[in-house]
């Protein structure tokens, strides 16, 4: 039933924008491809996979593609990967998240760090990335107290780097592959700064739908299953709040994003434009992160929507249990322990 309104919405956005060149099937291709690579795989829930980690593997500078996520290493929630195959007929999109339901509330993130998985270098790295977004900002980053029921749980345990885009509630997660010394891999700064900023709401630079007037995309030298992640998508859900293409920006895919033959990827338009930094935040960067979060005038247009999703966050909240400190795996674990326990008390007192 699911899946024929999945199809369902696929062809009608198909009739309605007549495709912009793609098939339906071509599209469910698409569809697929997106569920199977930007959920929260049941594996990662439970904990480390021992099979995960290769003893052997090289610590890449493009560590974010290698994680095998969406675009790299994005993780959608089914409304997200509803509305990007709702809108990608139109080939449109922008750089930040639009919908208010997903920025943090009140400005505010809060998150644990999974100090077991890093050194102690490695914690002041991510630290240093928290920092540098708060100082450009007037985003805070509290850490989790006991109570909170929500956080964003930064771990290590995974390979490669990646994150949950927005303001999920409840606990969500950002990885930074603990295997990875700091200044490279997933521990370069711009790259630990480039996750948390998925984490309030940002997808690529690339995906913009003006991107065609900066840079030109070489689809014969990405590797095929990857060519999904340059399709540009989401015209309703974000905004790039009027600053405008940024080859500067710390979101932007570098030049050989996922090659198959050590050629370019994407072209800039401008000769000599670089792109795909993770030195950190730039300019433009700062601009729309303030644009989105800061602004008085920023939500505005969603102020009603914001005002009800606020009522909605204040209902849901009490079935959030809070956050026991342990990661997003230590915790499943302990509830199906919990749960074996209280039935193996019941037994014993029925023995009684």
């Amino acid at each position: 039933m699911k899946r024929c309104k999945q199809l369902f919405v696929i062809v009608m956005t198909c009739l309605v924008v007549q495709c912009a060149g793609m098939s339906i099937s071509e599209l469910e291709d698409f569809a697929n491809f997106l569920q199977k690579t930007s959920k929260l795989d049941e594996t990662l829930k439970k904990g480390t996979d021992p099979n995960d980690f290769d003893e052997d593997e090289v610590v890449s500078d493009h560590a974010w593609e290698e994680s095998g996520k969406f675009e790299g290493d994005l993780i959608l929630n089914e409304r997200q990967r509803r509305m990007i195959v709702e809108d990608i007929a139109e080939g449109l999109s922008r750089n930040g998240l639009r919908d208010s339901t997903k920025r943090w509330p009140d400005n505010e993130v809060i998150y644990f760090i999974q100090k077991e998985h890093f050194s102690g270098d490695q914690v002041d790295a991510i630290r240093n990335g928290i920092e540098d977004i708060a100082r450009a900002s007037c985003i805070k980053f509290r850490p989790y107290r006991k109570g909170d029921r929500d956080a964003v749980v930064i771990q290590g345990s995974r390979r490669g780097c990646f994150s949950q885009v927005g303001y999920q509630g409840g606990y969500q997660v950002l990885n930074l592959s603990g295997r990875h010394p700091v200044g490279r891999g997933c521990f370069r700064h711009g790259t630990v700064v480039h996750e948390l900023l998925h984490t309030l709401g940002f997808y690529h630079m690339q995906s913009s739908p003006d991107r065609d007037d900066y840079v030109d995309i070489v689809w014969e030298n990405i590797v095929q299953p990857a060519r999904h992640n340059f399709r540009k998508y989401n015209a309703f859900s974000v905004s790039d709040f009027g600053v405008g293409y940024d080859y500067d920006s710390v979101l932007h895919y570098s030049k050989r994003a996922f090659s198959s033959n050590g050629q370019d990827t994407i072209v800039p338009k401008q000769g000599a434009a670089q792109i795909g930094q993770r030195v950190g935040l730039s300019d433009k960067d700062t601009q729309k992160l303030n644009k989105m979060y800061c602004d008085a005038d920023s939500g505005n247009n969603d102020e009603e929507e914001s005002t009800t999703h606020r009522a909605t966050i204040k209902k849901k909240r009490p079935k959030n249990k809070p956050f026991d400190g342990h990661g997003i795996g230590y915790h499943q674990v302990k509830r199906s322990k919990s749960c074996r326990r209280r039935k193996s008390q019941a037994t014993d007192r029925e023995n009684e």
